[in-house]
């Protein structure tokens, strides 16, 4: 039996991967600086059944599951960028297309929060390119196929 201390295996049974500290502040940092911005999107589609509160218009029922899968599809592809790993294909590529939707739908109540936004964009962006790219690169061998979450 392996001593407490021992490491554990990586995906796969492989070795361990090493968490990238820079990557992990890039992710965290953008996280930040847009999660005000999708929690007051979210909050305000959710309370506007509530009459009484007079809030501006939502995102109604795709546009919500839209942006939910935006932010959902952003941590998974951040998280396992940050442990240099690849993620399936329909991460990056519907992530984009529901990130896309909702901000074309409502690119006037975003304007006042770009600077907010643009950073965890740009991510997104570099992301769906590291996911979607194939062969050799970080996180893979030479020759294998990535590992998918």
């Amino acid at each position: 039996m392996p001593p407490a201390s021992a490491p554990t295996t990586g995906p796969g049974g492989g070795p361990p991967r090493p968490v990238s500290g820079h990557r992990f502040a890039v992710a965290l940092a953008c996280g930040l600086l847009c999660s005000p911005v999708a929690l007051t999107t979210l909050l305000t589609s959710v309370l506007r059944s509530q009459e009484w509160l007079h809030l501006p218009a939502p995102l109604d029922g795709p546009g919500r599951i839209a942006l939910w899968y935006a932010l959902i599809a952003f941590f998974v592809m951040s998280r396992a960028w940050v442990g240099q790993r690849r993620v399936h294909w329909h991460w990056p590529v519907i992530g984009i297309l529901a990130c896309g939707s909702v901000c074309a739908s409502r690119a006037a109540s975003l304007s006042i929060f770009l600077p907010l936004v643009v950073p965890a964009w740009l991510l997104a962006l570099y992301l769906c390119v590291f996911h979607l790219r194939r062969g050799a690169g970080e996180g893979t061998q030479l020759g294998q196929e990535p590992a998918a979450v």
